[in-house]
């Protein structure tokens, strides 16, 4: 990997005095090791007192990650005061840090606009302030071991593909002790923060992927403070396994158009999924999450496209099977998850999701069928407005079926009391939906209109509507009662 910086900026208009001396410290030295230890000896002693005193003001040096940085080779009080003087005035004068400044100021290494034409490795050094806001990364870039201190910004950076066709960024093992920023910036699909300490808030939002085979890998990284990942499209598979996320996370608009995985996660408070789309289930095995979870207003249909029969038609019957188990099993697992928490709302969301990638693998047409008449008549027990519509509809058609044949034939010749055999058609057609109340028959309450159909309605017919609404009207009234006990119980 090139690790020189040989242009960095092709606006002369654009203020360069903060950028050529970190542009000159980066290529100090012959080799990649010695031009690693420039720069983190000319660091240390250049702001030695503020380091210390930027950890000693927080008393949290742990959590800051500056126990982190003996790891980073270079450190040494002995450098030659001398020269790093002499580099400074060389380059226009070391960017300032208030000695009162508890934190390093913003931009202190201003990078921003910078352009990296080849590939690039800051892997293993110290970052005061770094700003890349805005630069171009051409090829490979490689942060891995780094540690930033002070506030980072990558906000509306460009990490483009090489010429070579290879993009990749590495941020593995690298600590974040203050804010960083990622907002708008455009990444390859090959990402790499694995086993990142994240010790402040990490804005990732509105971040774009290459769309291309890849994987953008959080996985055992480490998320202090309050974390967003909010309208952010990730193009390609992304993977926070054994992750743990400390504070509030939001993944509000996100777009999953691959895989997303949360395996062995730890959410240890508050996660919110507003309006996240997702393009194939999301796997939560092994994951603890927080109570207050929020999945409301996704829009699950990429997720059930992604193992539908119409996705996999030109991939055969095998690839359907096999993405609809795993379906079934994240679903389920989901499901688990909010039952647990007691939101028999969440819980059911899952189940519905569950049941509809069941019928994507049913065998037997029967069972398949039966499926889909509970998905279409109740949505699984779930809505009323549903399981109510086809209830009506069941003792309409009925009603229609009884008072069709007289209104046609006039029997008897009812003429203008013709609506007063409607009147009687909706009656038995109630009774019939509701036959185990006995209605119609002698005796209950509506025997005397039922029997007044009896004169003018063939009694074939009248038998034959009779029996289909007494089996069909209980199992509506079923699915009626089982969606109003579904919605309105308790735990």
């Amino acid at each position: 990997m090139a690790n020189e910086i040989k242009i960095y900026n092709e606006n002369p208009t654009v203020e360069i005095k903060k950028t050529r001396i970190w542009i000159n410290l980066f290529n100090l030295g012959k080799t990649d090791s010695d031009r690693k230890n420039n720069w983190n000896s000319y660091l240390y002693t250049q702001y030695q007192s503020m380091i210390n005193s930027y950890a000693s003001s927080y008393n949290y040096i742990q959590k800051l990650g500056l126990r982190e940085l003996p790891k980073i080779r270079g450190y040494s009080s002995h450098r030659n005061l001398d020269s790093r003087e002499v580099f400074g005035k060389e380059n226009g004068g070391w960017p300032e840090w208030p000695t009162n400044s508890p934190s390093p100021p913003d931009s202190l290494m201003d990078f921003s606009n910078v352009i990296f034409p080849e590939n690039i490795s800051f892997a293993g050094r110290l970052l005061i302030g770094a700003d890349f806001s805005n630069a171009t990364f051409v090829g490979e870039v490689d942060f891995k071991g780094a540690v930033f201190i002070g506030k980072t910004t990558f906000a509306g950076a460009n990490f483009m593909r090489s010429e070579s066709g290879n993009s990749s960024v590495q941020f593995q093992d690298t600590v974040f002790c203050d804010p960083v920023d990622f907002e708008g910036a455009v990444l390859p699909a090959n990402t790499n923060l694995n086993n990142t300490n994240f010790k402040s808030s990490f804005l990732f939002q509105k971040v774009t992927f290459e769309t291309n085979n890849g994987l953008v890998n959080f996985k055992n990284s480490v998320f202090e403070e309050e974390t967003s990942f909010s309208d952010t499209i990730f193009d390609t598979n992304t993977e926070f396994s054994d992750a743990i996320f400390n504070y509030r996370t939001s993944f509000d608009g996100t777009v999953f158009r691959k895989g997303v995985y949360f395996n062995n996660s730890q959410f240890q408070n508050s996660i919110t999924f507003r309006m996240t789309s997702f393009g194939r289930p999301p796997q939560f095995f092994n994951t603890s999450v927080h109570e207050n979870v929020n999945f409301n207003g996704i829009d699950w249909s990429g997720a059930e496209y992604s193992y539908s029969h119409i996705h996999g038609k030109t991939k055969g019957h095998d690839f359907i099977v096999k993405e609809a188990e795993n379906a079934i099993s994240a679903w389920d697992r989901l499901a688990l998850i909010m039952s647990e928490q007691e939101k028999p709302w969440e819980r059911h969301s899952f189940f519905r999701l569950k049941m509809r990638a069941q019928r994507q693998i049913e065998k037997n047409i029967i069972t398949r069928f039966s499926n889909w008449v509970f998905d279409k008549t109740s949505d699984y027990g779930w809505s009323i407005a549903r399981s109510f519509f086809y209830r009506c509809l069941h003792i309409f058609l009925g009603t229609f079926s009884l008072f069709i044949v007289p209104y046609f034939q006039d029997t008897l010749g009812y003429g203008d009391k013709i609506w007063l055999v409607l009147w009687y058609s909706f009656l038995a057609s109630f009774s019939n939906a509701h036959s185990f109340l006995r209605l119609g028959s002698p005796n209950g309450y509506l025997e005397k209109y039922v029997s007044n159909l009896e004169p003018v309605i063939n009694e074939e017919w009248l038998s034959t509507v009779g029996t289909f609404q007494s089996i069909l009207g209980p199992i509506l009234l079923f699915l009626v009662l089982l969606t109003l006990r579904n919605r309105f119980r308790i735990g």
